[in-house]
This record gives C-alpha cells, sequence and structure tokens, in this order.
C-alpha cells in the first residue's frame, strides 16, 4: 500500500469512529431518560393515595330465641346485647370508640361490621316493627331508637295490666315448666317498669306483698 492509500483511508477511519461515538452517546441518553421516567413513576406510586380494602370480612348470624315483639323488650335486650358481644360488635350499639371519619382507610372496614351489628338486630325484630326502625342509620342509633320506644315505657295502665296477669295467672293446661316462664316473662317485664324501689331486703318483700 502506498503512502497516499493510508493518507486517505485515515480520515474515513476518523469518519467512523466519530459516528460510533456519536450514536453511543445517543443510546446513553436514551437510557437515561428510561432510568429517570422509571424513577418518576416509582414516586408517583409512593405519593398516590392507598385505597381502602375491600375485602368482605363474614361476621356469620345472629338469632335469639325470642323477636322483639313491643312488649318484651326487657327479656329481648338482655339475650340480644349477649349475641352481639358474643359477635364481638358491642362497641357498635354501646359507642365505645367513635367511628372513624369516611376518610380514614379504616371507615370501609368498620362500616361493614356496622352493618352487619345493624341487621343482626333487625333479623331479631318482628316484621311489624321493622318499618317503623329501619330508618336509623347506625346500629347504635337503632339500638338507642329501641330503647327509648320500648325499653322506658312505665304507663301506669301497662303496669296495672301486667301486675293483674301475674295475680290472674292460673296453670290450666300448662305444664309446671310453661307456667314457671310464663310468670318469669311477667316478673321481668314488671320489673323494667315498675322497679322496687326500697333498699332492704325486709323493705323489698314487704313492697313486693303490697303491689
Amino acid at each position: 500500500m502506498s503512502d497516499s492509500d493510508t493518507e486517505e483511508s485515515k480520515p474515513a477511519q476518523t469518519e467512523s469512529m466519530a459516528d460510533l461515538a456519536a450514536q453511543f452517546a445517543e443510546f446513553l441518553k436514551f437510557m437515561e431518560s428510561k432510568s429517570g421516567n422509571k424513577s418518576e413513576n416509582s414516586k408517583a406510586d409512593n405519593t398516590s393515595p392507598k385505597k381502602q380494602s375491600t375485602q368482605i370480612e363474614y361476621l356469620g348470624k345472629v338469632k335469639v330465641e325470642t323477636k322483639l315483639n313491643g312488649d318484651n323488650y326487657p327479656l329481648w335486650v338482655n339475650l340480644m346485647e349477649r349475641a352481639i358481644g358474643g359477635g364481638g360488635l358491642i362497641s357498635h350499639i354501646y359507642g365505645v370508640s367513635d367511628p372513624p371519619s369516611s376518610d380514614d382507610p379504616g371507615y370501609s372496614k368498620w362500616q361493614q361490621r356496622d352493618h352487619c351489628c345493624f341487621n343482626w338486630i333487625i333479623n331479631n325484630l318482628e316484621t311489624s316493627l321493622v318499618n317503623e326502625v329501619s330508618q336509623y342509620k347506625t346500629a347504635k342509633d337503632l339500638w338507642e331508637g329501641l330503647a327509648i320506644t320500648y325499653g322506658s315505657g312505665a304507663d301506669p295502665f301497662q303496669v296495672h295490666d301486667l301486675h293483674r296477669q301475674a295475680i290472674s295467672m292460673k296453670q290450666g293446661h300448662l305444664t309446671l315448666e310453661a307456667l314457671w316462664n310464663r310468670f318469669q316473662d311477667l316478673w321481668i317485664k314488671i320489673d323494667a317498669r315498675d322497679p322496687n324501689p326500697m333498699e332492704s331486703p325486709k323493705s323489698i318483700d314487704k313492697y313486693n306483698k303490697h303491689t
């Protein structure tokens, strides 16, 4: 190869190396931009608000032996309170803790449990009472509404009628067990509406004999 041929090939090699360097520089820019997009997306994911859990929690059903019919509140409320407590939702009727705000991550779970407790109560009412109380918003509101409507009625005529039923109760065709259950139901109703005001055992006994 002559010196002139060697001199002519040098510019061509220089241009080829320059092209390669330019292409490599473009490749590095491309990779950097791609890496930057991933980083931005990762930051966006970390700063985005967490979605509330929508997983459904099954808490089962609650059924007590006696449905509330309007006249048996003292017996019903004792049974229902224990049933709800056994289901782990006693705080939803007594308001031990305030419900979370609607934007709290735990609100969805609290609302689901409150709806469950609400349905437990509704399902243990006689059908004739459901329309009267179904407008309440929370289980606690429903529970308190029932207490006001059926638990605080000390109507003198109603109290007198309960005493009359207890005095005139006869066995008839009833078994001793059935008769005892009826007496017990009446005593619970009377005690809830007309509690004994005496304190000493002697005074209590004397009051009971004269009422």
